[in-house]
């Protein structure tokens, strides 16, 4: 049976939160084979705040009571939307900064004749890196903007998936998803190899990052212009078996992931 949550068949689970194989998981969420990435992300609560967003425009009942409470709560979330684009900005201008390939590049030679890099600079923009990070996790989390949550999310799950390779350049996955930066790991084990496949090209965790904080920026700057700060969804169950609604969007379909967000 179809739900929110996906089918019951064994082989196949159609729903928002994804279809689940042994050898696939896509959703709305993007594709998945780390069930403990999700697991992370329902503790943090962005699950709950989603669905919440999900359904913030389905009920049409009491509108006429709840009018000035809607302005005063778009008010609030326009707020926090506008911290969303100045954290997100920070964001990407930081990582961007760490995929400069150029940062990698040995800056001499030492008495042994080895190459010498500038792992000052690198230890520097690495810990910036992980303060803008927290930051956006605090302001994106904060809000009830399905475009938002939804890149915050796909931030999260990158920063899973990529856990064992940051965590050997001294950068660990804490509490609520928050990063915390070892300096002593990494004066120990960071490999200018190992930080430039992390950080450099299009497709590497930090060109990942950069995109999915330009896309919450833009995603945060359309529904803080808009008049309700969110996106509706209009939801019209055809069967007990089927879902269809209209939907439209305030921010811009950046990927397969906005036609349903």
């Amino acid at each position: 049976m179809s739900s929110i949550f996906g089918t019951s068949n064994d082989y196949y689970s159609g729903g928002i939160f994804g279809n689940y194989s042994s050898n696939n998981s896509m959703g709305i969420f993007g594709n998945s084979n780390n069930v403990l990435g999700d697991y992370s992300m329902i503790q943090s609560g962005a699950y709950k705040k989603l669905l919440r967003s999900y359904y913030k425009n389905t009920s049409t009942d009491n509108k006429s009571d709840s009018t000035q409470t809607d302005k005063a709560d778009a008010t609030v979330e326009k707020g926090k939307l506008l911290t969303v684009k100045t954290d997100s900005s920070a964001l990407k201008e930081i990582v961007d900064k760490l995929g400069t390939s150029s940062l990698y590049k040995p800056t001499g030679k030492d008495e042994n004749g080895k190459d010498v890099y500038d792992m000052d600079a690198i230890k520097q923009n690495l810990k910036d890196f992980v303060k803008a990070y927290n930051s956006y996790i605090d302001s994106s989390s904060d809000v009830d903007t399905k475009g938002v949550l939804s890149k915050s999310l796909r931030i999260v799950k990158n920063t899973a998936a990529n856990e064992k390779l940051l965590k050997s350049v001294g950068i660990s996955i804490g509490e609520g998803n928050k990063l915390s930066f070892d300096e002593k790991k990494f004066d120990e084990s960071a490999k200018i190899s190992t930080l430039s496949s992390i950080f450099t090209g299009r497709f590497s965790y930090g060109g990942i990052i950069s995109d999915k904080a330009s896309e919450t920026y833009s995603a945060a700057d359309k529904a803080s212009n808009s008049s309700t700060g969110a996106s509706s969804y209009t939801y019209k169950p055809a069967s007990l078996y089927t879902q269809k609604g209209s939907y439209s969007l305030t921010a811009k379909q950046n990927n397969s992931l906005d036609a349903y967000l």
